[in-house]
């Protein structure tokens, strides 16, 4: 499991206590050493969870912590913690490579969190990398419908449509590519592949149980 680098405080990122969410994920022993997580470990926590690979290693679970308007914190015991709204990435702790905040100027498509994200559209944001001193780093992109795709997730199969949004940060002649996996209806965020900081692989985050 990667490091924790870059966030102050790390013992308990954004000033999170973790004995509770240890007894939440106290029947889920060996999830780290599996490659992904399966409905039985899935089913045996009862809350709102997702789960999370870096890179080509093995899918961990994340569970919530917090929702805080519009926002939603997703925690680990072993003090991995993502924030993320509508899907997109807006914040990590605990990571051997962290994005420490984001903004937005403009609207971002994804915040609609209804159908019309999946008709795509510009955007904008900043960002802040504290590990290496960059701060408010413009991050331009287009969202495109790449068309409808049935993704499974604990063997459950989900009509979604794919987006695909070209990424450049001209501030660090940095180019890349997120992917996310939308409800054709609800609009809601069911997969996403993200870049959160140029020094990391991307993240993979599948949703197991939604918010209620």
């Amino acid at each position: 499991m990667a490091g924790c680098a870059g966030l102050a405080g790390c013992d308990a990122p954004f000033g999170l206590q973790y004995s509770t969410i240890k007894n939440v994920l106290a029947a889920s022993v060996g999830l780290e050493d599996a490659p992904s997580i399966t409905l039985e470990q899935a089913s045996a926590v009862p809350y709102s969870s997702i789960g999370y690979r870096i890179g080509k290693s093995s899918e961990g679970m994340l569970i919530l912590a917090s929702q805080t308007g519009g926002e939603l914190l997703w925690t680990s015991a072993d003090r991995i913690a993502i924030m993320t709204r509508n899907g997109r990435i807006v914040k990590t702790g605990g990571l051997r490579w962290n994005l420490f905040a984001t903004s937005f100027p403009t609207p971002d498509p994804l915040s609609a969190n209804s159908a019309s994200a999946t008709l795509g559209g510009a955007t904008y944001r900043t960002v802040d990398f504290n590990d290496v001193s960059r701060f408010a780093v413009r991050v331009q992109g287009q969202l495109t419908p790449a068309g409808p795709q049935t993704i499974s997730i604990l063997g459950s199969e989900l009509s979604t449509i794919a987006l695909i949004e070209q990424c450049r940060a001209d501030d660090l002649d940095w180019e890349f590519q997120n992917l996310f996996w939308i409800d054709a209806e609800s609009g809601f965020v069911w997969k996403t592949v993200q870049f959160i900081h140029p020094n990391e692989p991307p993240i993979t985050i599948e949703v197991l149980r939604p918010p209620a």
